[in-house]
């Protein structure tokens, strides 16, 4: 997950550290490890582990994950799975209610779809191109395609689901002369 999105939870969100994180040198924090956010500002996210480590007495016993520099665009926490299936079924919920489907766009990449009149439809994506967003409030690419597989150049981003919504009615406005 990024450290961007991270932020960006609620206190109370459950995560999961699905790489190690090292407090150097007072102690590592295993892959695996459980836990709560318990408090978010601008310089860190606070998580406090299902399981006490002796190693964060120092900070009350919570985990401070904060980014550290831009070469670690990602952070070591994932939500955990409970919350990430609810994350995802509530992202189907709210593109399939808008007519979209989920659809394999091949390379092993996903998107929710919105098929138009003729081959023309939009994609909707995460960040990175290759999966739907699950998060409402994480960064969402929004692209037109006017035939088939042929991109057309049009896109444009938006960080709620609901202005990715207004961005695909905005690119269909567009292109409806095409």
């Amino acid at each position: 997950m990024k450290f961007s999105t991270l932020k960006t939870l609620p206190i109370g969100t459950r995560v999961i550290f699905a790489d190690s994180w090292d407090i150097y040198p007072i102690c590592i924090v295993p892959a695996g490890t459980t836990g709560v956010i318990v408090d978010q500002n601008k310089d860190f996210t606070a998580i406090l582990p299902d399981e006490a480590n002796d190693g964060l007495d120092e900070w009350s016993g919570q985990i401070h994950v904060s980014q550290l520099s831009d070469d670690w665009p990602e952070s070591p926490i994932a939500l955990d799975d409970m919350e990430a299936l609810k994350a995802e079924g509530a992202s189907m919920l709210f593109w399939g209610s808008n007519g979209f489907e989920f659809w394999e766009t091949g390379g092993g990449c996903t998107a929710y779809a919105l098929q138009l009149d003729g081959d023309a439809f939009v994609l909707v994506t995460g960040e990175g191109g290759t999966e739907p967003p699950l998060l409402d409030g994480e960064k969402v690419l929004v692209g037109y395609y006017d035939d088939g597989d042929s991109f057309d150049g049009d896109e444009d981003w938006a960080y709620t689901f609901d202005d990715a919504l207004k961005a695909v009615q905005a690119l269909i406005e567009k292109h409806k002369t095409d």
